[in-house]
């Protein structure tokens, strides 16, 4: 073999090589989509998004003044339960609906139905961009006003199915 070729042929072992750590590193569980992650305990899969969530509300609350809403664990399970059946049913709000808010639990909620996480790059994007939306819709629009309504907690809940994302926001 020629020295070109013979470098040519490295280049490309080498190449191959680094394509096939790269490919096993993104099959390992400890990726945020991983389905075994999602079924093991999805509030636990999602805690530093859920978290995220509350953070953006309150940021773009205090963007015109408002208070922030304190994180309750109660409305973040209710929250987490209304992603999970909404996406089953295909239809949001139907959890909310189905329960009264959870009997009184929440008594206001928005939902980012069945993003495309590869659309948006990761959970987080969905939310930002999502809460990004609902706070444009401005003075009047049902969202914007959810999020800054006259409420002193919130819960958000994330649930995937088929590589779509669903996140509830729930108001008291």
């Amino acid at each position: 073999m020629s020295p070109k070729t013979e470098r040519h042929v490295s280049l490309g072992l080498t190449l191959m090589l680094i394509l096939g750590i790269l490919a096993t590193a993104c099959g390992t569980a400890s990726h945020p989509l991983a389905p075994e992650s999602v079924a093991a305990d999805p509030a636990a899969s999602f805690a530093s998004e859920t978290a995220f969530c509350v953070s953006e509300i309150n940021r773009l609350r205090a963007s015109v003044g408002l208070t922030a809403l304190a994180n309750a664990d109660r409305i973040q399970a209710f929250s987490t339960e209304a992603a999970r059946v909404d996406t089953q049913a295909g239809v949001p709000h139907t959890h909310f609906r189905q329960t009264n808010g959870g009997n009184g639990t929440a008594f206001a909620e928005n939902t980012i139905p069945w993003w495309k996480v590869s659309s948006h790059g990761s959970v987080r994007n969905v939310i930002r961009e999502g809460l990004t939306q609902m706070w444009s819709q401005g003075p009047g629009g049902t969202h914007f006003e959810n999020m800054r309504g006259n409420y002193s907690e919130v819960g958000c809940g994330v649930f995937i199915a088929n590589g779509e994302v669903t996140v509830s926001q729930d108001f008291r």
